[in-house]
């Protein structure tokens, strides 16, 4: 089985295919060159800033999507093995099942024991990951405001997009 050793900034968001809430395989290639993107990996959806973030996402979405991107929501099955779906199946964004915890191994979002950590993740159009977040790194998942903010700078730095750079004063 594929193992990553870290995903980070600057490297490209790992390319997984996973099965929608509704039935449909997605790829996170299949964004590659439209749409930055919001990765966030959960396993059992009892993590309060996670259940925030998730919350703050969905309120912003009209935000989000303003600003070419999309949010990803991966999950996995939690300590007692229970798909996480229930606890809120109208979501705005795009759910994800990771099954077999494939995706959370690549993106090394596993604790020692195989529970799945909450982490997010903001790639620009072409897959750079500009922003991480991970619980496993003792860090605080960030308030969609933050999120914004990156997703504001990613598109600032595409020079067809906008200014290529931050103006100089």
């Amino acid at each position: 089985m594929e193992r990553r050793n870290k995903t980070s900034c600057g490297e490209l968001l790992p390319d997984v295919g996973l099965v929608s809430a509704e039935g449909r395989q997605v790829r996170l290639s299949d964004y590659r060159g439209r749409l930055n993107l919001v990765v966030i990996l959960a396993g059992g959806m009892d993590d309060e800033n996670l259940l925030r973030l998730l919350g703050e996402a969905a309120g912003k979405h009209a935000d989000i999507t303003g600003e070419e991107a999309e949010v990803i929501l991966i999950l996995t099955k939690d300590r007692s093995g229970r798909t996480p779906l229930g606890v809120r199946v109208d979501w705005p964004f795009v759910v994800l099942m990771d099954s077999n915890g494939h995706a959370h191994r690549l993106f090394d979002t596993l604790d020692a024991d195989g529970t799945a950590i909450p982490a997010v993740f903001i790639a620009d159009r072409f897959g750079e990951i500009y922003a991480e977040y991970s619980s496993k790194e003792r860090q605080q998942l960030p308030q969609i405001n933050e999120v914004l903010q990156w997703l504001f700078f990613i598109n600032s730095q595409c020079p067809e997009c906008g200014a290529p750079e931050w103006p100089q004063e």
